[in-house]
């Protein structure tokens, strides 16, 4: 709520109304209004300047499943059965090095956005547990999208 009473009305572009408009707003269209920082940027017309809440980061795109919906598909067409490393397409192209994913996470935590970890599947990047310890020392929100 603003000094003046009004409230955010989330899909007008720095439109405002009363209580009982913003109670009428759908409760995802506006999630952004409770981030004052991102806001007042907005209001300032510094679009520039506003950072995402957070970030799907996606160690791996190989995954053991074969969802024939799935965005990754690509990263598995031509599946090796033995395990999942031994996938003709695990290179640096679709397994993340540790190394370059701490600077990420490091970036990430300066500007203090939050991660989703994403795929491929995930759960299967072998540095996973030891990435997730490391943005939470340093700070950083996240969640897993798994299958």
């Amino acid at each position: 709520m603003r000094a003046d009473g009004r409230f955010p009305l989330p899909e007008v572009v720095c439109g405002y109304g009363t209580k009982a408009e913003f109670d009428a707003q759908r409760l995802e269209a506006g999630q952004w209004v409770f981030w004052q920082d991102r806001v007042e940027c907005i209001l300032a017309g510094q679009y520039e300047k506003v950072k995402p809440l957070h970030v799907e980061l996606s160690p791996t795109y190989l995954c053991n499943f074969s969802c024939p919906w799935c965005s990754c598909r690509t990263a598995r067409e031509t599946w090796v059965e033995d395990d999942v490393f031994s996938h003709p397409k695990a290179n640096a192209e679709t397994v993340m090095a540790h190394d370059r994913l701490d600077v990420v996470l490091t970036h990430l935590a300066e500007h203090k956005i939050g991660i989703q970890w994403v795929g491929g599947e995930p759960t299967i990047y072998p540095m996973l547990y030891r990435a997730a310890t490391r943005a939470q020392e340093l700070g950083l929100n996240q969640c897993v999208f798994t299958t």
